[in-house]
């Protein structure tokens, strides 16, 4: 800690330090959850939201790709055929 020995410290000084220089200080914070859920309503992008972007991406992209696969087995037949 660099401060030395704490133990001429008062109980506030010693809690201070330990806050400071505490790993996991972000976590020992009390978090409000009200505010939370507030921030996460102003952000925009809900789970909901993003399952369907996600769900629509993956139709195009099944969809890209089958049309891809049948356009192959076309070429391929005709390949053969001749």
């Amino acid at each position: 800690m660099g401060k030395g020995d704490i133990s001429n410290f008062t109980f506030n000084e010693t809690t201070d330090l330990c806050q400071k220089y505490a790993r996991g200080r972000s976590k020992s914070r009390k978090r409000d959850v009200n505010s939370k859920a507030a921030k996460s309503a102003e952000g925009g992008v809900t789970r909901v939201e993003i399952g369907s972007l996600l769900e629509n991406f993956k139709t195009n992209l099944l969809s890209t790709l089958g049309t891809q696969v049948d356009v192959l087995k076309t070429n391929k037949k005709k390949e053969e055929q001749e």
